[in-house]
């Protein structure tokens, strides 16, 4: 059976939580409300939703605090995050949201529009949000394509999906993950913008220099039902060194290599114009860049940086330096038979699995530890480590992970389930504990 989307909210506005309340209902979702820091925290420490909604509306509600509580752990706590707000306060929040796991921000008003757009949307996506204690399956190669409405919103969600997906993935840093994010999402706008709805230079500079929103102008031309009918077509696939997308419209087209040639000059964001964002963000940031002959369908390469991710579990504390031990290739990390006196994070590089000089399987950083079934039940490695080429781990002695268990005891649940899923695992296929 499927598990349900499990959603948790931080408010104290009736008509706030009358609204969840409604929506999660209708789309079947697992939904609970909490008017304070103290029971959120807790339980989102032990339940580890798929995404938190919080109320920025609400000075006095700690929202603020609660997030802090969030990004000190981003290893454990990487579930979309849904702010709402006053819609004059979306950029401030937005900025301040800079940096985690923002799948969309929602003013107020627009509760009832773009909150059952959101649901269906991570209904159907829902890979994006995968939970650290459920096994990847998805670790050779990611692939599908999105078909997406001319509506900003939805853009914006898809774009924060994929690069929240490949940051906490460990493919890349944040800082590449925001940098995809902005390119991702300048990219799809020009699709609708330019694309769909057929927004020419001179009709987008009137509207701004009217000082008229962008977004009200892409909605009005969606009044028209031929303009409306038309798709984005998103393309994705994630292979280890890289990501590669495409991005299709079913406009007119425009002569690219007369915009491309303008703008490719430019050497920072600073220096970037309004008119042609798009294109000049993708060639700072990617690889490839180019369109078909009609110019109305682009694809690019995303180079990975996984050397560069540094998130790790906060149990392992602020003594990182010293834990960190690096592997040689075929280098030994412990033998079969050895006493378990150490579990290891897989930081990077691959190990392999020996037993009875029998190679057995390989783990990498997808699989997060190595150690911790023995280490945690007390026995003997069943197993012999190896590295395969450099690998990079962190170790945490019992007396450190007994103190950690202390300050961090939501970990030993964590813990339970992976355990639980690698026994599983290894039990069907080799009936082995490392």
């Amino acid at each position: 059976m499927k598990r349900p989307l499990v959603i948790a909210a931080l408010t104290t506005d009736p008509a706030v939580s009358e609204k969840l309340e409604f929506h999660h209902q209708k789309d079947k979702i697992e939904l609970s409300i909490y008017p304070d820091k103290t029971r959120f925290i807790e339980f989102i420490n032990y339940e580890l939703p798929d995404v938190c909604v919080y109320n920025f509306a609400e000075s006095g509600l700690e929202c603020y605090e609660c997030l802090a509580d969030v990004k000190a752990d981003p290893w454990l706590h990487y579930g979309g995050i849904i702010g709402l707000c006053q819609a004059d306060e979306e950029e401030t929040v937005a900025g301040l949201l800079k940096g985690t796991n923002l799948v969309a921000l929602i003013p107020l008003h627009e509760l009832d529009r773009f909150f059952p757009r959101l649901l269906r949307i991570l209904k159907k996506n829902r890979q994006f949000l995968f939970q650290r204690h459920l096994q990847r399956s998805l670790l050779t190669e990611l692939s599908g394509s999105f078909t997406i409405d001319n509506d900003p919103f939805d853009l914006a969600v898809y774009s924060n999906l994929i690069a929240n997906y490949l940051a906490n993935a460990g493919f890349v840093d944040r800082e590449g993950g925001e940098r995809l994010k902005l390119v991702l999402q300048e990219l799809l706008f020009n699709a609708v913008e330019h694309g769909n709805c057929a927004i020419g230079y001179d009709e987008k500079s009137a509207w701004l220099a009217a000082h008229k929103n962008i977004f009200d102008l892409i909605r009005e031309k969606n009044r028209n039902p031929k303009t409306r009918a038309r798709k984005v077509v998103f393309q994705y696939t994630v292979e280890p060194e890289r990501s590669v997308f495409s991005i299709a419209d079913q406009g007119s087209g425009f002569d690219w290599k007369k915009r491309k040639g303008k703008i490719t000059r430019a050497k920072s964001i600073a220096d970037l114009d309004l008119h042609g964002r798009g294109i000049a963000l993708a060639s700072l940031y990617v690889q490839d860049l180019r369109y078909n002959k009609k110019g109305n369908k682009v694809a690019f390469a995303f180079p990975h940086a996984p050397d560069k991710t540094d998130a790790a579990p906060v149990l392992f504390g602020p003594r990182e330096d010293r834990r960190r031990l690096v592997f040689r290739d075929k280098q030994v990390v412990f033998r079969e038979n050895d006493e378990s006196d150490a579990l290891y994070y897989i930081v990077s590089g691959r190990l392999d699995i020996f037993a009875e000089g029998k190679k057995l399987s390989s783990l990498t950083r997808e699989d997060f530890f190595v150690g911790e079934m023995s280490f945690l039940t007390g026995n003997r490695r069943t197993a012999t480590v190896r590295s395969s080429g450099k690998s990079v781990l962190l170790a945490l002695s019992k007396k450190d992970f007994l103190t950690a268990m202390r300050t961090h005891p939501h970990y030993s649940i964590f813990l339970a389930r992976l355990l639980a899923q690698r026994l599983a695992k290894l039990n069907r296929k080799t009936g082995r504990l490392l």
